[in-house]
């Protein structure tokens, strides 16, 4: 390739110059793509124009910009080109492009979408370098995975590994979108727009916008696209089994994409894991794992495992095609796209011997673990200079035809950057409101207040334990909502807490579905299921597990936010196993509750709120909004709170308008009787404890000790809401601002609680009194058959009683 290199390095000093291919450029703004600017935004864009001629000489070293102009030399000049021809280490190819099917519209249209990918990754580098462009990791060397663009089917679902630009390209160009619109809309990507429709100017990121609803966000985490993949290949069936309006046709595929240095990681494992349990199993899972394997993973060498080991291991069906190869990378995947769409398995597609031509990204220092000698040579392989020889050879296109498309895409793609960076960013507005696109219902009822007497007048029906009650509102859920399922593990059977009883027998096997004991994937496949339109509740058997699948996790919840699609069906998290409890230890009675934005989170304290708050909560997941509900252990089967009273068990509310708002809190007023007895010679004082869960049972405990021993008058408030401030416990706080003190009384560890989030929001809103504390769990972890480290009563008396000086 020095050769090469040497016959095309005149173009270099050319491009210096910017001389005759500048020169054949359109006039800035005179294309469409400015017919809506305003002067500001042309003088932002001529502004990038300007700096960018300026630091022409610098521009012209970046190794992007180099190849661009030997590409650009072989295309302009026969005599290049046919020297090119001669020393291209790829020009035979395996598949003529006419015995894959590849006709001369098809062609043109993979080799378009090539060229965009390839121009987009240089003016990203120029964009990065002048400080507008802020995502630089390219597709250099895969610009021929435009090929799997023209095999999907506009059914089909995808997500696309980051590299993967061009199979993005091909498909839209395929649907009709404009050369100009497509090659915006990346721009904007790359210089975070706030127009970016994919994302709205958060994240660089390959995604659906409102032209393309079956495509899906990949995030900059390795694999993390592919237990949702797997959720969408099985919800697309299971959509038609439940007759869902909207459901996917029954020859949907679901596509995603990697790297090879990603099926190391877990969530790729994972997913290729259940895919091949699914198949194995029986059930319909037509999903194309999509990996082009150029043998690096950032710094560090394949050493060809993916082909050597890793497919040996595979138990599915494997379709491996040439990286440098353009008709067999389209008759490969053409063959197993085909397979998973008649025989409704999972299958494996490799792309191999594709080229890395540059670093990883911009700020990749190459040299660190790579010869020249290697780097040169990837540079040097452009498997797009070989899609376009063997276009020539067929007779389906000119090298003129190819040059003259080279420059129009690469001045087009300037133009579309130099708009992009005039654009406005996101503001810190737009960030905090993409958390909950979807915006809860005014709360007509901030504050509920009740006393023990009150709620034990109240109980005068038949009454139900909580999981009792629990059990019965999902069946409510699952009756009202065919579009609704409940996946977890061991659910068909009862449960570990015998909350999911009959439910299996009640609504059968595709309503109610047991997964395999490992949490990524069960999560990943909620994420998937809501996607295809179907609304899932995904138990965590106990509160520690979600740890295994924590990961997977907050990426059902980042990828709402990073979205820029009006968000589709939500899911509902019911993490059980929190709290109290003396067998399991740690692993099964965890009290930490992750609390990531973007994530409603609740707890409630006993069946009759949990049912009002469950039928709230239901809608709002039916909205878009990602919900968790925490089921405190201790709570399920409890019957009493002060001796045998059977307080805790309550009356179901057979209404099914009665709702709990998130925001609406539960006043508990201190029986008058309660005071009487009271110590003549201690102050009375009025006392607030906040508490949540199962710390509301022993908060009342407190409140009755604190009363009948120091005269106290001691208000207890249920807040369920823990993801943020309850406006209800505001309203507490403000309609009576006598509190002499406010415990927080938390289920958490020190350190970990929600309360303690809250503290800081009331304390800057000027809420609190002068006198507050919080009590928590112990900072430790929970051993085996105690109960020390939980918060009890006692603690909250101690803490209560410091505050106060008693």
């Amino acid at each position: 390739m020095a050769t090469l290199r040497q016959t095309v390095g005149r173009t270099l000093s050319l491009f210096a110059k910017r001389s005759a291919w500048v020169e054949k450029k359109p006039v800035l703004f005179s294309s469409s793509l400015f017919s809506h600017s305003t002067y500001t935004i042309q003088c932002r864009a001529s502004s990038y124009v300007s700096n960018r001629e300026a630091k022409w000489e610098e521009i012209e070293k970046i190794p992007e910009m180099k190849q661009l102009g030997i590409f650009r030399e072989q295309l302009s000049s026969e005599e290049t080109f046919q020297h090119s021809k001669e020393t291209f280490s790829n020009a035979k190819f395996n598949v003529p492009l006419s015995a894959a099917g590849v006709d001369r519209e098809t062609y043109l249209r993979l080799i378009r979408a090539g060229m965009m990918t390839f121009c987009s990754h240089v003016e990203a580098r120029i964009a990065s370098f002048l400080g507008e462009g802020f995502y630089t990791i390219g597709s250099g060397g895969e610009e021929l995975m435009s090929a799997v663009g023209a095999v999907l089917q506009r059914q089909d679902y995808v997500c696309l590994h980051y590299r993967h630009l061009g199979t993005q390209f091909a498909r839209q160009l395929g649907e009709g979108r404009t050369m100009e619109d497509i090659l915006l809309a990346r721009a904007r990507a790359h210089t975070v727009s706030a127009a970016d429709e994919v994302t709205g100017g958060v994240h660089c990121a390959l995604g659906g916008d409102r032209h393309d609803k079956t495509t899906f966000i990949a995030t900059s985490t390795l694999a993390s696209q592919c237990p949702p993949a797997v959720g969408r290949a099985l919800g697309s069936f299971l959509a038609g089994v439940l007759k869902i309006p909207n459901a996917p046709p029954k020859n949907t595929v679901s596509y995603v994409s990697v790297g090879d240095g990603s099926i190391n990681n877990a969530h790729f494992v994972s997913a290729l894991n259940f895919a091949q349990y699914a198949s194995y199993k029986g059930f319909k899972c037509p999903i194309v794992f999509g990996i082009t394997d150029n043998n690096l993973a950032i710094s560090l060498k394949g050493q060809d495992w993916l082909t050597k080991g890793f497919l040996k291991s595979v138990n599915i069906e494997r379709f491996i095609a040439d990286g440098n190869d353009l008709a067999s990378i389209y008759a490969t995947a053409s063959k197993a796209f085909a397979y998973a769409r008649k025989q409704k398995k999972p299958c494996i597609f490799v792309v191999k011997e594709v080229p890395r031509r540059f670093g990883h990204a911009a700020t990749d220092r190459q040299v660190a673990y790579l010869t020249m000698d290697e780097i040169n040579q990837f540079e040097d392989s452009n498997p797009l200079f070989g899609g376009v020889m063997a276009g020539i050879q067929e007779g389906l296109t000119t090298r003129e035809e190819m040059c003259t498309m080279l420059e129009e895409i690469w001045a087009k793609t300037e133009e579309a950057f130099a708009l992009a960076v005039s654009e406005p960013k996101v503001t810190m507005e737009n960030l905090m409101d993409r958390l909950h696109r979807i915006p809860l219902p005014a709360c007509d009822a901030l504050v509920e207040t009740t006393s023990v007497t009150e709620v034990k007048a109240n109980n005068s029906k038949k009454k139900l334990v909580m999981r009792r009650a629990m059990n019965k509102v999902i069946q409510e859920t699952l009756s009202n909502h065919n579009d609704m399922v409940y996946i977890g593990e061991d659910v068909t059977h009862g449960g570990y807490y015998v909350v999911t009883e009959n439910l299996l027998k009640q609504f059968g096997p595709y309503r109610v579905i047991d997964f395999p004991p490992e949490e990524t994937n069960l999560i990943g496949s909620g994420l998937g299921f809501s996607q295809v339109g179907i609304c899932p509740i995904v138990e965590i058997p106990y509160a520690k597990y979600l740890d295994c699948g924590y990961d997977m996790f907050l990426e059902t919840i980042f990828s709402v936010w990073l979205s820029n699609k009006a968000p589709g069906m939500g899911i509902i998290y019911r993490m059980q196993g929190f709290g109290p409890g003396v067998f399991g230890g740690n692993h099964h009675t965890t009290n930490l509750i992750p609390l990531p934005p973007g994530l409603d989170v609740v707890c409630y304290s006993n069946g009759y709120d949990y049912v009002r708050g469950w039928r709230f909560l239901v809608k709002q997941a039916r909205e878009g909004r990602m919900v968790m509900t925490v089921d405190s252990t201790n709570l399920l089967n409890k019957y009493h709170c002060f001796d045998k009273d059977d307080l805790w068990r309550r009356t179901y509310p057979d209404n099914e308008k009665e709702e709990l708002h998130f925001h609406t809190v539960i006043r508990y007023n201190m029986d008058p009787s309660a005071i009487a007895s009271a110590s003549e010679h201690e102050e009375n004082r009025n006392v607030l404890l906040v508490s949540y869960g199962n710390g509301v049972s022993e908060s009342l405990l407190a409140a009755e000790e604190l009363a009948q021993i120091h005269g106290l008058n001691v208000t207890v408030v249920d807040t369920p809401l823990l993801s943020e401030v309850p406006d209800g416990l505001r309203h507490v706080l403000q309609a009576d601002a006598s509190w002499d003190c406010v415990i927080f009384a938390d289920e958490c560890k020190h350190g970990q609680h929600p309360y303690g989030g809250m503290v800081c929001k009331l304390q800057e809103e000027k809420l609190l009194p002068p006198t507050w504390r919080t009590v928590t769990a112990a900072p430790t972890y929970n051993p085996l058959g105690h109960l020390m480290t939980f918060l009890n009563k006692d603690k909250i008396l101690k803490s209560t009683r410091a505050a106060l000086s008693l």
